[in-house]
């Protein structure tokens, strides 16, 4: 199974992949409590941080079974803000994102996250971190994406938001990973790259360089990439254009349209 897209949930369509047939895996999951992407059995309006990470944590287990012995995994993902929490009480047709002054008038209700005062940073990385070393992941690094193009926030009362991590992983210590096959302006752990603009058709798409730079480091010609929350499908873009072969998942039948263009069978 290559070069496809599989129209499932993460923890379905990874048990249709062989196990042991994947060099890498490029994601970036839905943030915890930060939009409403308003699909049945999405992942990230969990009530807690701690069924949101043991969500993440099973479903990158199994993400473990399918790599190679010298496999690896990034995963672009961000902290939240104790005042973002939420339980829903209705239905929305399309994304929200999960400001306090929305929720009202898109059936929600606010629920702080226990153990976080208002406004407190939550470290979800790093207790992504914790659970995945748990498990037996090799944790490799730690990289900070810089916004260059960052928006400012409507605050005085701290530092404004202006990086996400790219946590990477590996099944053992001896790892596919070569830094020196990418740019030199890249080999630290600080990768200063734009932001891509939110449209109507994607909420929060990440650069294409960033997968563009972990499939280098870490694979070769012909190997096997992985995304299993492909969205918009700017991994397959990355993987396509790279010359591997690329297998994405995605719940989300809306985007679909994004990546009809790119050589990948549709999988119902």
């Amino acid at each position: 199974m290559e070069n496809c897209m599989i129209c499932s949930d993460w923890i379905n369509g990874l048990g249709r992949i062989n196990d042991g047939t994947i060099q890498c895996c490029v994601t970036s999951p839905p943030y915890f409590q930060m939009r409403d992407y308003g699909v049945q059995g999405q992942i990230g309006l969990e009530a807690t941080v701690e069924e949101y990470i043991e969500k993440l944590g099973h479903g990158f287990d199994l993400v473990k079974q399918k790599l190679t012995k010298t496999g690896m995994l990034f995963v672009n993902i961000a902290d939240s803000r104790n005042w973002r929490g939420v339980n829903r009480q209705g239905k929305c047709s399309k994304v929200v994102e999960m400001s306090k002054y929305k929720l009202r008038d898109h059936g929600f209700k606010r629920q702080r996250t226990q153990g976080y005062r208002e406004g407190e940073l939550i470290p979800v990385a790093s207790r992504l971190v914790t659970r995945l070393r748990e498990a037996n992941w090799f944790y490799v690094s730690e990289i900070i994406w810089m916004k260059k193009n960052a928006r400012c926030e409507n605050t005085s009362s701290r530092p404004w938001n202006i990086s996400e991590k790219i946590l990477v992983f590996s099944k053992q210590r001896e790892t596919s990973l070569d830094m020196t096959r990418i740019s030199r302006d890249f080999r630290g752990n600080v990768w200063v790259i734009a932001a891509s603009k939110s449209d109507a058709d994607h909420p929060a798409p990440f650069p294409i360089l960033i997968p563009q730079l972990c499939i280098d480091a870490s694979t070769n010609c012909g190997d096997t990439i992985l995304d299993p929350f492909a969205g918009s499908g700017t991994t397959a873009r990355a993987a396509i254009m790279k010359g591997r072969a690329f297998i994405g998942i995605e719940l989300n039948r809306s985007y679909e349209k994004m990546w009809s263009s790119l050589p990948l069978v549709k999988i119902a």
